[in-house]
């Protein structure tokens, strides 16, 4: 997280910072961002960087933080912070929101999108601390009876993470009704298996 000199900096300083930041991690995956490039987009010394962050590690985090704040706060602003709902639906409505906040903010999305690409140490701890709110619905699911008691979290977390990164990659969300309609196939097959009963 940011240094005490970094929150003391005017505003202006602050938010081309975090611009630039944006703009790095928005077009390369965090393994192959460049610290020179931010410094210079920033139009700060390089030495100053130092007094703000501790390293790029410090830096993403602190984009990350921020970005999650705005869009957690968007979401709840558009009422699907708190839906009534199991998994699938509460996935689904975030979802719709999400497609609006990435027409808004493209960068954000790719951010997003190039951390799932990223196989670094750093990038996967960081994964693994943003399912963690994905895991506590599913768990509440399965304590209401919702989802099977012996379904793995990880596992179900994961094909919808490779569902959405491979239609990313198929279509984009520039044909929003073709997506959607994938997405509610996907969920379908995902809530009454495909095995004939």
């Amino acid at each position: 997280m940011p240094k005490p000199t970094f929150y003391n900096l005017k505003e202006e300083k602050k938010r081309r910072i975090f611009q630039a930041a944006v703009q790095e991690f928005a077009s390369h995956k965090f393994s192959e961002a460049s610290l020179n490039r931010i410094v210079k987009t920033a139009k700060i010394p390089w030495g100053s960087f130092y007094q703000y962050f501790d390293n790029k590690e410090d830096l993403y985090l602190y984009i990350i933080k921020e970005l999650s704040k705005y869009k957690w706060d968007a979401l709840e602003q558009a009422g699907v912070d708190n839906i009534d709902g199991d998994f699938f639906n509460i996935i689904r409505e975030k979802l719709i929101a999400l497609i609006e906040l990435r027409k808004q903010n493209p960068d954000y999305a790719h951010i997003a999108l190039l951390q799932e690409m990223d196989d670094s140490d750093f990038i996967r701890k960081v994964r693994g601390d943003s399912t963690k709110r994905w895991k506590e619905i599913i768990e509440r699911d399965k304590k209401s009876g919702l989802i099977k008691e012996e379904i793995d979290a990880d596992v179900m977390i994961d094909m919808f993470y490779s569902f959405l990164l491979l239609n990313f990659y198929r279509t984009g969300l520039d044909d929003e009704e073709k997506f959607m309609a994938t997405l509610d196939e996907a969920i379908k097959i995902m809530r009454e298996g495909v095995s004939v009963r």
